[in-house]
């Protein structure tokens, strides 16, 4: 049985390496599926076992990067749609802005260049 599950990952969660976290854990996991800035957060949707996408969740919370925290996780079961590979997409810009960006550290070159 294959599922997919949408995640949105609220917190400061932008510009701490958070999208190719989610990459490599989606990838070891044996998911398929995507990672997206958004205003709002990280949209993350990932389709694969049940059991692949539980543990795909409890790593991330148990292996989170050094400078990122979340403070808020909204998820859903939506329609399989049978992606053949994860993927790191393009960021939405549409909607509301709710983006946290941790004091103590500058934000890198490549997201900085993400961000403008």
């Amino acid at each position: 049985m294959i599922k997919r599950v949408h995640y949105l990952f609220t917190g400061i969660v932008q510009g701490v390496g958070f999208r190719p976290f989610i990459y490599r854990l989606a990838v070891r996991h044996g998911l398929a599926g995507f990672v997206q800035n958004r205003p709002d957060g990280v949209l993350v949707e990932v389709e694969g076992t049940p059991s692949a996408i539980d543990s795909f969740f409890s790593s991330v919370s148990e292996e989170l990067p050094p400078l990122a925290n979340i403070t808020g996780v909204a998820s859903s079961e939506i329609t399989v749609i049978c992606d053949k590979e994860f993927k790191i997409i393009v960021s939405d810009n549409a909607g509301q802005g709710d983006v946290h960006i941790t004091p103590d550290s500058a934000v890198c070159a490549d997201c900085f260049k993400r961000i403008i």
